[in-house]
């Protein structure tokens, strides 16, 4: 009885509740060979049990109702053929730590290891999956104090499931941020997803922990924004070498990856070295980086020692970039799911100030006991609002010392924890007593919890909820989290002031257009937006359409839109170390360009570029892309600058009065225009802007305008119109008040030759305000009702023959008949009929052979109705 007793004791290993004390390793006792670097190993051999109790020494795992005891974890004899595979000892069975799987999840700890904030440290592992089709097995690491509580976030290796053969798993290099950090602690974890294993192995070998030299760059903008170029400032510090003969190169490269500088500075003496760096015999110097003149921009700095290994090289970002000018109010923002790490508040409410950020989205569930950390919310917010910056509280998931008052619902969606009042009351209650006067906006869950669509008794239940939350005496706005593919409910008062709606999968900017336009009215319409994955589309792609969606809530008015994970490389537009990823920019430039914006229309411009004008503050603002590069020519004011997405800003080069666009796929950004004149530009349209396509008979239509200029004016409007149209009034003098509507009538007579279809047409002003104005609107005609309509096609075929596709359709249901006459320039006259069409359309050809010699060359069609007195002219261009 004893001896059994004695037995479960022994084989028993060591539990933890959540992070709890455990006996740190000494470094020392775990070199091996010649690895002085190597400062902790774990091979699950006789060294590492020897006690042989099937239990690495000094180890523990964590239990807990997520970590059921009964899960069996033991140094076990591995089956796997490439584990035998022993070279210095052949034949012996090689050992590892397994974790067999029953549900739930299971986290085993290394025992802490001393480390010295001189150096970094690199940790690695090899993992072994077989039979997961739910879990996930990793690692992570962790800095702990000297009473071995953590210190900042927890550091993880990459994840497996399936069946994987034995993968080495790393995480690092890794630096102590602050000299209290005294401990390195690794958990092995195997965690389920949506649902748990209940069959399956994880395995895990050979836990290394290597001591690295520490390289560590630093900046005093701890957010790495700067607007003015002699503020850059790098200071690269390096410890743990043996000698202090060493150079640190800074590399500068741009957007691109173009090497913009490089430069190679000798190390001084690190003056900032702690004491117990000093005490240390290894050397610990700096050097400190300053850029010079630099364009507006991202920039990539690389730093390394040369000649060195690739410990001592570190790479981070920054950008450059024109001053945001303090606004009242906007309507982009950031969503931070995860609390302000890894800025402190006051770092974080800087950066926010300087990128565009009118709205921010904050975890605001806390402990009732955690008085400090009520504090600290309470006054982010104050500091928020001197910065113009809207706060919303987002009450999504309970924080872990409060998990066991929901029991099962802890880790359940928002609209779970909230389903019993008795529970969630006493818990919410404490937080809208201490920030209902500092937080107007509220929202249950967070932007990837859609809980509440579709729930029944929806209306009465947000209702209970909000009226809960508001006996504090403050009248509070909540909102929830909807789904564009569910039709908001229907009511004609709804308690909730917002609906959030996420996309899953990102829309076009054309389509998030047409469903803000149909969402209901009922509620505010918020926005999140999540830029494409940077793993699946190029940077210019994603850079593109993140400004065009961005356009678009503001084209329908949007109040509030958000960028759902911005700390994230995939898909967001920092990196998870807080340094500006390259989407930063795009959405900065966006931000402030448009932020405010009132949304005026879109311009017909002279080389057809696609186009959204905007008015804020007294002038216009215009967003411009092409397809194809191109140059639009026209005058827009006479303040006008041009910001490209990456933080570029320019004057426009001119011919005579007009500004020179330069366009391409990258939307570009027009500021400072005329508002008078593009509102002028927006008002102007034909009566009529189709002509029938009848030549010799004269008809009669006009134009319309209103002076959108602050005062009266007058001035002199002159129609430009292709040479085979005879216009008979071409130009007009006209006065009008501020706000008044000109009407200018005329009639056009159409010539033989004149082309069907759509026509550019120009109409030049020269007005006369508080000084002369010169611009030209640039609208399209259509010759031809529209009844009937032609297209043409060119291509060679086998025999090289030029085959040329005419393709009419009627859109009427009359039948008619046309004769097609084909004239090609030294080519015989070609003739087809098209007799009795009915709705619909029909296809006929023309070939001509040795097509070749009339690439390039323009072919003319001439459409004669038979028996009627339409005529249709198309020219189109011969290409292979």
């Amino acid at each position: 009885m004893h001896l059994l007793l004695v037995l479960l004791l022994v084989s028993a290993p060591p539990a933890i509740s959540d992070f709890s004390e455990s006996t740190p390793l000494n470094p020392e006792s775990s070199l091996t060979g010649d690895a002085k670097d190597l400062i902790y190993a774990c091979r699950f051999d006789e060294a590492a049990d020897q006690n042989y109790d099937n239990w690495p020494d000094s180890w523990t795992r964590r239990r807990g109702r997520q970590y059921p005891h009964y899960l069996k974890i033991e140094i076990d004899d591995d089956p796997s053929p490439a584990a035998n595979d022993d070279k210095e000892s052949p034949g012996r069975t090689h050992r590892a730590l397994r974790i067999q799987l029953d549900g739930g999840a299971a986290e085993v700890h290394a025992p802490p290891v001393e480390i010295s904030s001189t150096y970094s440290y690199f940790v690695r592992m090899r993992l072994r999956t077989d039979r997961l089709k739910h879990d996930e097995a990793y690692f992570s690491v962790a800095f702990l104090d000297q009473d071995q509580r953590q210190m900042g976030k927890s550091h993880y290796s990459s994840r497996l499931t399936r069946s994987q053969e034995w993968t080495p798993v790393q995480v690092g290099p890794l630096a102590p941020v602050d000299p209290a950090m005294r401990y390195l602690r690794i958990a092995v974890h195997v965690h389920p997803t949506a649902e748990a294993d209940l069959v399956g192995d994880v395995w895990c070998d050979d836990v290394e922990v290597i001591r690295l030299p520490r390289m560590s760059l630093s900046t005093e903008r701890d957010h790495h924004l700067f607007t003015q170029a002699a503020d850059i400032a790098f200071t690269c510090r390096v410890s743990g070498i043996s000698n202090e003969h060493h150079q640190v190169q800074f590399e500068l490269l741009d957007l691109w990856e173009n090497q913009v500088q490089v430069v190679v500075i000798p190390m001084e003496n690190d003056p900032t070295a702690t004491a117990a760096r000093k005490k240390n015999s290894d050397y610990a110097g700096r050097a400190i980086w300053q850029p010079g003149p630099l364009k507006n921009g991202f920039y990539r700095l690389r730093v390394g020692t040369p000649g060195e290994s690739e410990a001592l090289q570190r790479e981070t970002t920054f950008v450059l970039a024109v001053p945001a000018l303090p606004r009242a109010n906007g309507e982009f923002g950031w969503a931070m799911p995860e609390g302000e790490e890894p800025f402190s508040f006051r770092g974080l409410s800087d950066l926010l100030s300087h990128v565009g950020v009118h709205w921010l989205k904050f975890p605001c569930w806390y402990s009732e006991s955690d008085e400090a950390r009520a504090d600290q919310l309470a006054n982010f917010a104050e500091r928020l609002d001197l910065n113009a910056i809207r706060m919303v509280g987002v009450l999504d998931k309970p924080p872990h010392e409060m998990r066991s008052l929901f029991g099962r619902e802890a880790d359940a969606p928002v609209a779970s924890l909230f389903s019993d009042p008795e529970v969630w009351r006493p818990v919410i209650d404490p937080i809208m007593s201490r920030l209902s006067l500092k937080v107007r906006w509220w929202q249950l869950g967070g932007d990837d919890d859609a809980s509440f669509v579709g729930l029944p008794e929806l209306e009465g239940k947000i209702r209970e909820i909000k009226s809960r939350l508001e006996r504090f005496g403050q009248e509070i706005e909540v909102g929830i989290v909807w789904q564009w593919l569910n039709e908001p409910p229907a009511t004609a008062a709804p308690p909730w002031e917002f609906l959030s709606f996420t996309e899953q999968p990102s829309f076009t900017h054309i389509d998030l257009n047409q469903y803000l336009a149909s969402a209901g009215r009922q509620a505010a319409r918020w926005v999140v937006l999540s830029p494409l994955p940077a793993s699946e589309y190029s940077l210019e792609t994603r850079a593109r359409d993140l400004v065009l969606r961005m356009m678009a809530t503001r084209m329908q008015n949007a109040p509030a839109v958000f960028i759902s994970r911005p700390l994230d490389t995939e898909h967001g537009l920092l990196h998870p170390d807080g340094s500006p990823g390259p989407l930063l920019l795009p959405w900065r430039t966006a931000a402030l360009a448009l932020a405010g914006a009132e949304y005026l229309g879109t311009l017909q411009l002279p080389s057809g570029s696609h186009n959204q004008v905007f008015a804020r503050d007294g002038e216009a603002i215009m967003v411009v892309w092409n397809e194809s590069p191109t140059r639009e020519v026209l005058y827009l004011g006479e303040s006008v600058r041009q910001l490209d997405v990456w933080g570029g800003e320019s004057t426009p080069a001119q011919e005579e009065h007009r500004q020179v666009i330069d366009v391409g796929p990258m939307p570009t950004f027009l500021v400072g225009l005329h508002e008078g004149i593009a509102r002028w530009r927006l008002s102007f349209h034909f009566e009529n802007d189709r002509l029938a396509s009848v030549f010799g008979r004269s008809q009669t239509n006009g134009y319309r305008f209103t002076n959108h200029f602050p005062q009266g004016l007058g001035g002199r409007a002159t129609l430009q119109t292709p040479d085979v149209w005879s216009v008979n009034r071409p130009q007009a003098s006209f006065k009008a008040s501020a706000g008044e509507e000109i009407r200018e009538p005329f009639s056009v007579l159409l010539k033989n030759g004149a082309s069907s279809g759509p026509q550019p047409v120009r109409v030049d002003f020269e007005v006369t305000a508080e000084k002369l104005y010169r611009f030209s609107v640039y609208p399209t005609m259509h010759v031809g009702l529209g009844d009937i309509t032609l297209r043409l096609q060119t291509m060679l075929n086998a025999d090289g023959a030029l085959v040329v596709r005419q393709q009419m359709t009627n859109n009427t249901d009359e039948k008619v008949s046309f004769n097609c006459l084909m004239f090609a320039p030294g080519r015989r006259r070609q003739r087809v009929q098209v007799l009795e069409q009915g709705r619909g359309l029909s296809t006929q050809s023309f070939i001509y052979p040795d097509g070749s010699d009339l690439l390039g060359e323009n072919l003319w069609l001439r459409a004669e109705e038979i028996g009627g007195d339409r005529i249709l002219n198309y020219h189109v261009p011969v290409q292979p």
